[in-house]
C-alpha cells in the first residue's frame, strides 16, 4: 500500500531467497546443532523457500503481492469493476483473465474476459450474472497465455446474506448425580456439573471428544481434563522472538483455568449452562475473567465465549479462543473460509474465500523449527469428519472465526527444536478463535500493526460465538 501510494517509492528488498539449513542425518540443521559456541539459532531459516526449494507460505504471499493486475469493484449491482495493469512499459497481451462467480463458496457462473490492458492504465468491465441471496464473491484469475501458469488473482466481495445454521429441534434431558445427559436429533452429550464442562459428545453413537485428552499443558490445573478450555497462548513464531518475552512476563504462556460458577436454565426446547471463572498464572493474581455459555438444542449446541481483563497495563494477547481435543479419526477437514493455504490477519494476500478440503495434517506448515502455523481465517463453517463422513461442524455465529486443527498441542510445538521431534498425539487439537494476533515482522522489524492485535483493556470484554452441529455421513 505504501509503495503503490507514493510515487517516489519503487519497492523494497526481501531477506531472503531460501533457507540456509544444512541436511545432516536425515534432518535439516541450523545454528547450535553442530556444537558451535557462537551462532544465531535458526535465523538462517528465514527464506521464502525451504532448503529443498519448495515454496513457503511467504513465497506464495510475495507472488500474489507481485501480481501484474489489480481489480477494484465499482458496483455490485449491476456488476462493474476495473482492472489496472501495473507494468510501466509492456502491455497485457500475454495475460489471460478468467472470472468465476461463487455464492456461499459454490460456483454459479464463469467465463473469460476479452481485450488487452495497457501499461499503467485502468479498464472497466461489466458482467451480466444471475441473481441470488447468499454471500457472493467474484474471482478473477490472471494467467500466462503462453504456458497457462497462474500470475495472480483478485477476489471482489459482492455482499449478500450468509446462510444461518439450523437451530431449535427436540432436546431430551436426563439428570444424574454428576451432571446432565442431553440428547438431540443426531448427538448425545454429557455436561459435567462438577467439572463445569462438556465432557462427552457423540454423533449418531460415535464418540467425538478424545477418549484420553492429553498434554493440555498450562491450560488447566488438571492436564488431562476434557472439554473446552479458554486459550490465549500460541506456539511463538520466529516473528514473536521478542514479543513472546512480553507475553511471558504477563504469564500468558502458563495460564490456569479456574471454573468457579455454574448457572443452569432449562426452557421448553433448550438447556443453558453458563460457566464463569478466572484465568491466572500459577501463584499469581487473576488476569482475566472468562465465561462460556453452552445452549443445547435438538439440532446442535450454541457456544459463546467472553474474556474480560481484570488488570491494567496488560500487553495485547496472542489470541483468544476455545480449545478442544477430538478423536483422531476426525482426520478430514472441509471448510468455508479463506484458503487454500494458511493465513493470518496480516498475512492473507495469497488466500481467498472458498470451500476447501484437506487432511488435518495438511493444514500446518512443516517449518524446520516448529512454530504456530496452519491457521485459517474468515471461517464461516469448519467440518472435521472421519472416513465415513461423520463428525462435527463449527459454524460461526455473528462474526467469522479463526480455526486451526493439529495433531500437536501448542506446548508440544513450542518445545520442539526441529520438526522431526514432533510426535503425533492420539487426538486432534481443535482451536476455535474469535480473535488472533497478526504475525508482524519483529524478527528484524516491527510488531503487528495496531489493527491486527488483540486488544487488552481493563473492563472491556472480548466476545465471540459459534455452533457445534453434528455431521452424519
Amino acid at each position: 500500500q505504501l509503495i503503490e501510494g507514493l510515487p517516489a517509492m519503487m519497492g523494497g528488498c526481501i531477506w531472503e531467497w531460501a533457507d540456509h539449513a544444512a541436511l545432516e542425518g536425515g534432518r535439516y540443521t541450523y545454528g547450535g546443532d553442530h556444537g558451535e559456541p557462537v551462532h544465531d539459532g535458526n535465523f538462517c531459516c528465514d527464506g521464502l523457500f525451504f532448503p529443498d526449494r519448495t515454496p513457503s507460505p511467504s513465497a506464495l504471499e510475495m507472488k500474489q503481492v507481485y501480481r501484474p493486475v489489480r481489480a477494484r469493484l465499482l458496483s455490485a449491482s449491476p456488476l462493474r469493476f476495473s482492472l489496472f495493469l501495473h507494468r510501466f512499459f509492456k502491455g497485457g497481451e500475454d495475460i489471460g483473465i478468467r472470472w468465476q462467480l461463487i455464492e456461499e463458496g459454490t460456483p454459479l457462473a464463469e467465463g473469460k474476459l476479452e481485450g488487452c490492458l495497457s501499461p499503467r492504465q485502468s479498464r472497466t468491465f461489466g458482467l451480466d450474472v444471475p441473481g441470488g441471496g447468499g454471500e457472493r464473491f467474484l474471482n478473477l484469475e490472471y494467467y500466462d497465455r503462453t504456458d497457462g501458469h497462474i500470475l495472480g488473482f483478485d477476489q471482489l466481495a459482492l455482499g449478500g446474506g450468509r446462510q444461518k445454521p439450523r437451530e431449535g429441534g427436540v432436546l431430551r434431558t436426563e439428570r444424574t448425580e454428576q451432571g446432565f445427559w442431553l440428547t438431540g436429533r443426531q448427538y448425545r452429550a454429557f455436561f459435567d456439573s462438577r467439572m463445569l464442562n462438556l465432557t462427552a459428545l457423540s454423533v449418531v453413537g460415535v464418540p467425538v471428544l478424545a477418549a484420553k485428552p492429553r498434554n493440555r499443558g498450562y491450560n488447566f490445573f488438571n492436564p488431562d481434563a476434557a472439554g473446552f478450555l479458554p486459550g490465549i497462548w500460541r506456539a511463538p513464531t520466529d516473528n514473536d522472538m521478542y514479543m513472546k518475552y512480553e507475553w511471558m512476563k504477563d504469564g500468558y504462556h502458563q495460564i490456569w483455568t479456574m471454573a468457579e460458577e455454574l448457572e443452569v436454565r432449562q426452557d421448553r426446547d433448550s438447556m443453558l449452562f453458563s460457566v464463569r471463572g478466572k484465568l491466572a498464572p500459577p501463584n499469581s493474581e487473576n488476569l482475566f475473567g472468562f465465561g462460556i455459555d453452552y445452549r443445547f438444542e435438538g439440532e446442535g449446541i450454541g457456544i459463546s465465549a467472553s474474556l474480560t481483563p481484570l488488570k491494567d497495563h496488560l500487553v495485547h494477547l496472542p489470541r483468544f479462543g476455545l480449545d478442544l481435543q477430538l478423536e483422531p479419526a476426525l482426520e478430514r477437514v472441509t471448510y468455508y473460509g479463506r484458503g487454500p493455504g494458511e493465513n493470518y490477519p496480516d498475512f492473507s494476500e495469497a488466500s481467498r474465500m472458498g470451500i476447501f478440503s484437506c487432511g488435518v495434517e495438511e493444514l500446518g506448515t512443516p517449518f524446520i523449527r516448529p512454530q504456530e502455523s496452519g491457521l485459517r481465517g474468515g471461517v464461516r463453517w469448519f467440518r472435521l469428519t472421519d472416513r465415513a463422513g461423520s463428525g462435527l461442524e463449527i459454524a460461526a455465529a455473528d462474526r467469522p472465526l479463526f480455526v486451526n486443527a493439529s495433531r500437536y498441542t501448542p506446548e508440544q510445538v513450542e518445545k520442539a527444536g526441529h520438526r522431526e521431534e514432533l510426535k503425533k498425539g492420539d487426538f486432534v487439537q481443535l482451536s476455535v478463535n474469535g480473535f488472533f494476533c497478526g504475525l508482524g515482522s519483529q524478527s528484524c522489524g516491527s510488531q503487528p500493526l495496531e489493527k491486527y492485535r488483540v486488544p487488552v483493556v481493563r473492563g472491556e470484554t472480548l466476545r465471540f460465538a459459534f455452533r457445534l452441529i453434528p455431521v452424519v455421513g
